[in-house]
């Protein structure tokens, strides 16, 4: 049995790669592209959910699948750009999102992520989410990390995820994720599972 990571992203497969072996999940990880249609939906949950299953129904697997659906939510723009946040990067990028923020003087904002697991055999899903919360800085800070991490800084402490990348591999919203879905893998008894005959 591997673990099947459907992803196009290769910072968040190999995040999570290193996040389970440093908690002792032996499982191989591999990464596959889907190329589809992302539902929409303002809900995180419900677009993890469905990529899962929608990727289950064109490649039914022996294996798990899962999924990972992320957004940055800032409720002064009335939690834009949530679930459109990498359509959004694309477009507009991190000045784009500092622009909306000029003179803003409510900066609160908080990344969301979650995986869904799908388990073949009997079928069903486990979705697993995270959250941390912190502020939109007043300018781009910082060259590690992706996405808008140059402009996330978390809640008690003054540097970006892209100026303290260790600290983000610890108390991000996709760490917080990965910690419950981890929990879980670990009743599956993954390594017995795994062992070569």
């Amino acid at each position: 049995m591997k673990l099947i990571f459907i992803t196009s992203n290769n910072h968040k497969y190999q995040e999570l790669k290193e996040f389970l072996k440093e908690n002792n999940i032996n499982i191989d990880v591999d990464k596959q592209h889907f190329d589809f249609e992302e539902p929409r939906s303002e809900s995180i949950e419900y677009i993890s959910v469905r990529k899962v299953l929608d990727y289950y129904n064109l490649n039914p697997s022996e294996d798990l699948i899962l999924t990972e659906d992320s957004g940055l939510f800032i409720p002064s723009l009335n939690n834009f750009p949530g679930t459109y946040t990498a359509t959004i990067h694309k477009k507009i990028g991190l000045k784009g999102i500092l622009k909306l923020m000029e003179n803003n003087k409510d900066r609160k904002a908080y990344f969301k992520s979650c995986f869904s697991l799908l388990i073949p055999s009997p079928m069903e899903v486990k979705t697993f989410c995270g959250i941390v919360e912190g502020t939109i800085s007043d300018s781009i800070k910082g060259n590690n990390g992706f996405g808008h991490d140059p402009v996330f800084i978390p809640k008690n402490h003054k540097k970006t995820f892209a100026e303290d990348y260790e600290l983000k591999k610890k108390i991000s919203h996709r760490v917080k994720a990965a910690e419950k879905l981890a929990s879980f893998l670990k009743t599956l008894n993954i390594s017995e599972k795994t062992k070569r005959p």
